[in-house]
């Protein structure tokens, strides 16, 4: 597929990342923020994969679910509980 593509798709997805970890974390609460996490991680994921080369249809659904379900965690284990301002 297209180089370009992905990694532009990883790029936007680590700036909304980082845009709703350190600015929206403390502000929103805990739905809103867990579901863009969510997005983040479908968004880097796809983007990873479009990078490649020659992608299974198992691939692209395991790889960018995986990515979905974790970076909400990921999120809560580096900002803490959302919605919460230090």
């Amino acid at each position: 597929m297209s180089a370009a593509l992905g990694v532009l798709s990883i790029v936007l997805g680590a700036a909304l990342g980082l845009l709703v970890g350190l600015v929206g974390w403390p502000r929103l609460g805990a739905p809103t923020a867990f579901g863009l996490m969510v997005v983040v991680g479908l968004v880097i994921g796809a983007g990873a994969l479009i990078v490649q080369d020659d992608v299974s249809s198992a691939e692209w659904i395991v790889g960018v679910l995986v990515l979905g379900a974790l970076s909400p965690v990921h999120a809560r284990f580096l900002f803490g509980r959302p919605g919460v301002r230090a």
